[in-house]
Protein backbone atom coordinates (compact mmCIF):
# COMPACT_ATOMS: atom_id res chain seq x y z
CA UNK A 1 0.00 0.00 0.00
CA UNK A 2 2.58 2.48 0.25
CA UNK A 3 3.69 2.02 -3.35
CA UNK A 4 0.03 3.32 -3.56
CA UNK A 5 0.55 6.53 -1.78
CA UNK A 6 3.89 6.73 -2.33
CA UNK A 7 2.61 7.46 -6.10
CA UNK A 8 0.14 10.30 -5.56
CA UNK A 9 2.72 12.16 -4.05
CA UNK A 10 5.93 11.64 -5.94
CA UNK A 11 6.61 14.72 -7.99
CA UNK A 12 9.85 13.52 -9.89
CA UNK A 13 9.89 10.72 -12.68
CA UNK A 14 12.48 8.94 -10.43
CA UNK A 15 9.92 8.98 -7.50
CA UNK A 16 7.20 7.82 -9.64
CA UNK A 17 9.57 4.65 -11.09
CA UNK A 18 10.02 3.85 -7.47
CA UNK A 19 6.49 3.95 -6.26
CA UNK A 20 5.66 1.90 -9.10
CA UNK A 21 8.46 -0.59 -8.55
CA UNK A 22 6.34 -1.02 -4.86
CA UNK A 23 2.83 -1.76 -6.94
CA UNK A 24 4.16 -3.97 -9.14
CA UNK A 25 5.52 -6.04 -6.29
CA UNK A 26 2.66 -5.59 -4.48
CA UNK A 27 -0.13 -6.76 -7.46
CA UNK A 28 1.74 -10.19 -6.96
CA UNK A 29 -0.04 -10.74 -3.58
CA UNK A 30 -2.66 -8.28 -3.51
CA UNK A 31 -5.12 -8.19 -6.29
CA UNK A 32 -7.35 -4.87 -6.81
CA UNK A 33 -8.77 -2.90 -9.42
CA UNK A 34 -8.32 0.49 -7.79
CA UNK A 35 -4.19 -0.91 -7.84
CA UNK A 36 -4.11 -1.80 -11.08
CA UNK A 37 -5.61 1.58 -12.14
CA UNK A 38 -3.54 3.74 -10.18
CA UNK A 39 -0.74 1.47 -12.13
CA UNK A 40 -1.62 1.85 -15.35
CA UNK A 41 -2.15 5.96 -14.78
CA UNK A 42 1.28 5.93 -13.27
CA UNK A 43 2.80 4.31 -16.63
CA UNK A 44 0.92 6.68 -18.45
CA UNK A 45 2.50 9.51 -17.07
CA UNK A 46 5.88 8.11 -17.78
CA UNK A 47 5.52 7.19 -21.48
CA UNK A 48 5.55 4.00 -20.78
CA UNK A 49 2.43 3.39 -22.62
CA UNK A 50 2.64 -0.40 -23.67
CA UNK A 51 3.22 -1.40 -20.26
CA UNK A 52 -0.32 0.93 -19.16
CA UNK A 53 -2.09 -0.82 -22.26
CA UNK A 54 -0.88 -4.56 -21.04
CA UNK A 55 -2.11 -3.37 -17.39
CA UNK A 56 -5.83 -2.10 -18.34
CA UNK A 57 -6.40 -5.09 -20.52
CA UNK A 58 -5.32 -7.54 -17.93
CA UNK A 59 -7.75 -5.33 -15.35
CA UNK A 60 -10.65 -5.43 -17.78
CA UNK A 61 -9.97 -9.03 -17.99
CA UNK A 62 -10.65 -9.98 -14.41
CA UNK A 63 -12.79 -7.15 -13.65
CA UNK A 64 -15.36 -6.29 -17.06
CA UNK A 65 -17.08 -3.97 -15.03
CA UNK A 66 -14.23 -1.53 -14.99
CA UNK A 67 -15.61 1.66 -17.11
CA UNK A 68 -12.39 4.15 -16.38
CA UNK A 69 -10.11 1.42 -17.07
CA UNK A 70 -11.79 0.70 -20.76
CA UNK A 71 -12.60 4.52 -21.04
CA UNK A 72 -8.49 5.09 -20.26
CA UNK A 73 -7.14 2.14 -22.67
CA UNK A 74 -9.24 3.66 -25.70
CA UNK A 75 -7.36 6.91 -25.14
CA UNK A 76 -4.28 4.97 -24.91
Amino acid sequence: MYGFYSLQSAKSDTEKLVSLSLLELGALYFDHPKLSLTMAKGFKELGQTQKAKSTLEALIKMHPEQQEAKAMLMLL
